[in-house]
This record gives structure tokens, sequence and C-alpha cells, in this order.
């Protein structure tokens, strides 16, 4: 949700204040809201029955102790599943390169070659709110999709997504023409 609206705002506040004023005051805002996690009390643990006479065992691990347990997990059967999908993931963080991709079309293309810094960044942050519309679905529908046929099914579904994904950011790049409505099929299958 933050993606969506962050984007949406942005792209109209942009093309009125100066660049650095808008990253100063959204970094601004970013650690104030941060702030408030100072004002959380510690939860209450009524309803729950403990025993008063037991005591929790303190664990002191070395730090080499935990690397080879963090090893242990990262090798394990269970784990080395998951271990495509954690390299798709790190591969959609990769979603800041879309902006600059797209402002580049927009300069390569003879049609919008003379818009504004300003007016570029705006139909790139509007885009981008595809992005954070396919993150949701995404989210939701992986949800509903694992509850039905499990891990494994999921994992690879969201792999071929990915894939598609990536296949839709090269088909702009070999387009590389700057449109809106293919730039948020973009996006949009990058976020999903």
């Amino acid at each position: 949700m933050s993606g969506v609206i962050g984007n949406l705002m942005a792209a109209y506040v942009i093309s009125s204040v100066k660049q650095s004023t808008f990253y100063l005051v959204m970094t601004s805002l970013c650690v104030l809201s941060s702030l408030f996690f100072l004002l959380l009390r510690i939860p209450l643990k009524e309803g729950l029955e403990v025993p008063e006479d037991t005591e929790e065992p303190e664990l002191q691990q070395s730090v080499k102790e935990d690397i080879k347990e963090t090893w242990n997990l990262l090798i394990s059967p269970r784990m080395l599943l998951l271990l495509p999908l954690f390299i798709l993931s790190a591969f959609s963080n990769l979603a800041a390169v879309l902006v600059p991709l797209m402002t580049d079309a927009i300069k390569a293309n003879p049609d919008t070659q003379d818009w504004s810094s300003a007016q570029s960044n705006k139909y790139c942050l509007l885009a981008m709110i595809a992005n954070g519309v396919g993150e949701m679905g995404g989210a939701i529908l992986f949800g509903k999709i694992q509850d039905k046929i499990g891990n494994r099914g999921a994992i690879f579904l969201c792999m071929i997504l990915g894939l598609v994904g990536t296949a839709a950011a090269l088909t702009f790049t070999f387009i590389f023409k700057f449109t809106l409505w293919l730039a948020c099929i973009m996006t949009f299958t990058w976020g999903v």
C-alpha cells in the first residue's frame, strides 16, 4: 500500500518542489513515523498459563556456533526447497532499476524527449503505482494459492510469474519506447 500511496503522492508533489526538498521531507516523515515505535507498550501476558516456578533457560552461544547453526539450517532439505524463491526475491528488489530504465526510454523517444525532468518523473512514478498494486495483489494471490496447493506449487508459480515479470522488463527494454500503459504492464508484472 505504501508503494501505491507513496508513488501517487510523489508523482504530483515532486513536480512542484525541488527533488532534494521532496526527499528531505519524505525522509523526515519516515524517521518521525518510525519514532512512534518507541511509544509502543510491552504486551501484557494475560491469558497465558505459565507456571511460576519455571525459568527460561539462558542460551549463551558463541558467534561461531550461531554461524554453524545458521549454515546447517540453510543447507537443510526443507530450506533448499526455498532457495530458488530467495534468489527470485533478491532479483525482485531490483524494482528501483525500473525508474531509470523508464526515464532513459523517455529521453530516447522523439515523442517524449522534450519532457521536463519533473514530467518524466511524474509519469515514471505513475507507472510505479502498478508495481505497488501488483505487489499487493500478488501477496493476496499467493496466500490463497499456498493454502490450496501447498508450498511447492506456490513456489513454482511464484518463479514462473517472476520470469513473466523479467520477460516484461526485457520486452520494455527491447521496445525502448515509453508509453504509460506499457510501463504499467512492466511494473505490474514485476510487482506480482
